[in-house]
């Protein structure tokens, strides 16, 4: 596994690293531009692929990124701000796209 080179803190977006999987590929760095390319083309990619991306929570370009490109709950956001998120509605088991896996 080849790791291409990283340039050190986030990008525009709040993204640190962002990487594709696949299995008949080898990992490739990505940004968070071509996160929302992946994310985009359903029919272009296997089953068996997908990103890993760590946003930097202290940026408030990220929580911009990721309510604008991703289906997440908002008990997600609500954890990050100290506001109680309810028991009976855990925010876990979410894939790529905010849904439940």
């Amino acid at each position: 596994m080849r790791i291409g080179e990283h340039i050190y803190g986030p990008d525009q977006h709040g993204l640190i690293w962002g990487y594709r999987f696949g299995r008949e590929r080898a990992v490739e760095t990505i940004d968070s531009e071509a996160a929302l390319g992946f994310l985009a083309s359903t029919e272009q990619r296997g089953a068996s692929e997908f990103v890993w991306l760590h946003f930097s929570l202290a940026n408030s370009a990220s929580e911009a990124w990721l309510r604008s490109n991703l289906q997440l709950p908002e008990a997600f956001f609500e954890s990050r701000t100290g506001r109680a998120v309810p028991a009976a509605e855990p925010a876990t088991g979410l894939d790529c796209r905010g849904r439940r896996a």
